[in-house]
């Protein structure tokens, strides 16, 4: 599971400003000689990405912000109940569930059904087709697009990220559809190209929302971002990911790929929020303005001049009583992961570090 999945499926821990009640749920059994080492594995893979974990009983539970996974062992396999407040979110759990059981036992996961799923053919429930409104350069760097499309509202009140879905140039587009409780997704000449951006804004009653494209070379999303004429249409997966965390105190870094998050975050939390962001870019022109309140600070570091990311992030890290949020490259997270793991005082609840791209 790469960060950017599990991002997809919970990854900030913060609360949300309004909480959905988790009042759809679905449940599987897995059919398996050692549930104990199933779970194991399963734990495993979902604590690398920070996911907490509880025990209620003979319930395991994982706490994520689309919702609760609990595990059930039995002396014949391994129970899954599933719990979400809205029809993308328990969507995107079962989603999770899948691509970790696949890594496990791919014949498993072949056969894995869930109850009360509904079984016709049609979109994913956290699916749109959006329209292009609007397009401009956003500093040196950045290509900010608006995008149109239904159902938004609840954009603005949980998950950061959503996947732009592109065709491949020249060929119509195949959208993904949901049978028998999985995505499945157009394969081969009809694959899509599928990166995760940050929702910048969001109007869900106006019905468009904004997303900064980082344009760091010609790849297929940097080139529709700046070639797509009004009225383009783009496939969008959303929301997921983390929400703006709700902390006294606030310890950030990142670098251009995390700038429109920081940036996002800065913008929304309380002001009464004592929040330092450290944004590492690679020239004195990428340094954007952003909004954010009285008790706020932001350092930019230029890359290759001043000191890296990471050792700035950590030493200027509080050691307790501060929520940590961090996002770049994966060598830079796995250095943070890792001493921030090593810091007492520092639950798992109390961070999101995530790795937004890799060498």
């Amino acid at each position: 599971m790469t960060d950017s999945q599990a991002r997809g499926a919970s990854q900030s821990h913060a609360t949300a400003p309004e909480t959905v009640m988790p009042d759809l749920s679905t449940s599987t059994h897995l059919a398996h000689p050692d549930p104990q080492a199933l779970l194991a594995h399963l734990r495993g893979s979902l604590e690398e990405h920070d996911i907490p974990f509880r025990e209620d009983g003979d319930v395991t539970v994982a706490e994520l912000t689309t919702g609760e996974l609990r595990f059930r062992t039995g002396r014949d396999g391994l129970g899954l109940d599933l719990f979400a407040g809205t029809a993308s979110n328990l969507h995107m759990l079962c989603e999770t569930v899948l691509h970790q059981v696949d890594h496990a036992d791919p014949d498993l996961a072949a056969s894995l059904n869930w109850t009360g799923m509904d079984e016709t053919a049609g979109p994913p429930p956290n699916f749109r087709l959006m329209e292009l409104l609007a397009s401009h350069r956003v500093g040196r760097s950045f290509q900010r697009l608006r995008l149109a499309g239904e159902r938004l509202d609840e954009f603005e009140r949980m998950g950061l990220h959503v996947r732009l879905l592109l065709p491949p140039e020249g060929r119509a587009p195949v959208w993904p559809v949901v049978e028998g409780g999985r995505t499945r997704w157009p394969k081969g000449d009809d694959a899509l190209h599928t990166p995760a951006y940050t929702i910048r804004r969001v109007d869900g009653r106006a019905g468009w929302v904004d997303v900064d494209v980082f344009l760091h070379g010609n790849g297929p999303t940097c080139r529709w971002a700046e070639n797509a004429a009004p009225c383009a249409t783009v496939g969008m997966m959303g929301p997921g990911g983390g929400w703006i965390p709700q902390a006294d105190r606030l310890h950030m870094g990142g670098d251009e790929t995390a700038l429109p998050a920081i940036a996002r975050i800065l913008e929304n939390v309380l002001p009464e929020t004592k929040a330092a962001a450290m944004i590492e870019v690679g020239h004195e022109r990428d340094i954007l303005p952003i909004a954010h309140g009285p008790n706020a600070r932001i350092e930019w570091l230029i890359r290759d001049r001043d000191r890296p990311l990471a050792e700035a992030f950590l030493d200027g890290a509080p050691s307790s009583g501060a929520y940590h949020w961090f996002a770049a490259e994966k060598a830079q997270v796995a250095q943070v992961r890792t001493a921030l793991g090593r810091s007492g005082g520092r639950g798992k609840k109390d961070r999101y570090v995530a790795a937004y791209w890799s060498r």
